[in-house]
């Protein structure tokens, strides 16, 4: 697992553009007649989105048998700080990313396991001279889960409200960026296959897809009633996440502009049955998920 792989999570609207605050929330807060976000929850999530890399943080407090959950930006440093702020208030920790895979586990404040040994060395530059009493924790942006699920919520509300050409010019405007996280030397292009990985009937899916932009954009229309997918490099790292025939988030940001979406526009504008190559390699194509 990558870092990249934790990038942006259900937590973004299901289409490229604006966010909540853009279009419901006001200085009192958003959501009549039921359980409401503050004006600081709301910013502090949507803090949260513009840095990406959105995970899950399960926190067992000392003698409890359920899990307090958090939801925060993966990056290296905010891992370190987040462990050191919480190292007195749990025994273990385990932190996940978006598909809920396993990013991380602590006992205390001492990590257990990390899959990804370059994301383990990252987080120990940071985390090292906490534990050793060099260096206090900074403060991390976190949100509640119930945050995390009322502002999912309300943003799909804010959308409903939309009309189609809302819709069509959101994704076009300069505010999608906000949605797009590019990381700097990512070639998508040099990718001979991508794996897109998507949940159906409680089983996680996945298949490889040969890597040209024509055969991405016909599967993300031919699935585009799929609430997420993941396509992700041959070494696991995710690169690109489209939610109901739209894309949300693409590393290779010319990769993104000058290939996938003119050829989005060009799929939805023909029509046309979308026709896919399938890569060439074994893949195991169902993994029954525990729901």
């Amino acid at each position: 697992m990558n870092v990249a792989g934790m990038i942006n999570d259900r937590l973004n609207a299901p289409f490229t553009g604006p966010l909540l605050s853009d279009m419901t929330a006001t200085a009192d807060g958003a959501g009549e007649g039921r359980s409401h976000l503050t004006a600081k929850e709301i910013q502090d999530m949507e803090s949260i989105l513009r840095d990406g890399m959105v995970g899950y943080a399960y926190l067992y407090p000392h003698g409890e048998e359920f899990p307090q959950v958090y939801v925060f930006s993966m990056t290296p440093e905010n891992i370190a700080n987040f462990i050191g702020q919480h190292r007195a208030d749990c025994s273990e920790m385990t932190l996940t990313d978006r598909m809920d895979m396993t990013v991380l586990t602590t006992y205390g404040e001492f990590i257990d396991k990390c899959p990804d040994r370059q994301l383990l060395q990252e987080v120990l530059q940071h985390l090292v001279p906490i534990q050793c009493g060099e260096a206090e924790p900074k403060e991390v942006v976190s949100v509640s889960r119930d945050t995390y699920d009322l502002y999912d919520d309300l943003l799909e509300e804010a959308r409903k409200g939309l009309t189609p050409e809302d819709l069509k010019q959101a994704e076009l405007s300069a505010k999608s960026t906000v949605w797009h996280y590019y990381k700097p030397g990512v070639d998508v292009s040099a990718c001979p296959y991508l794996e897109a990985k998507w949940i159906g009937e409680k089983n996680l899916r996945s298949c490889k897809l040969e890597n040209t932009p024509e055969n991405l954009a016909a599967f993300i229309q031919q699935k585009n009633d799929v609430e997420e997918i993941s396509f992700r490099d041959p070494n696991g790292a995710e690169v690109i996440i489209a939610r109901q025939g739209y894309v949300h988030m693409c590393l290779d940001e010319a990769y993104l502009k000058n290939r996938l979406q003119p050829a989005l526009t060009e799929q939805r504008r023909s029509g046309d049955a979308p026709v896919i190559q399938e890569a060439d390699t074994p893949v195991q194509s169902d993994m029954t998920m525990e729901m």
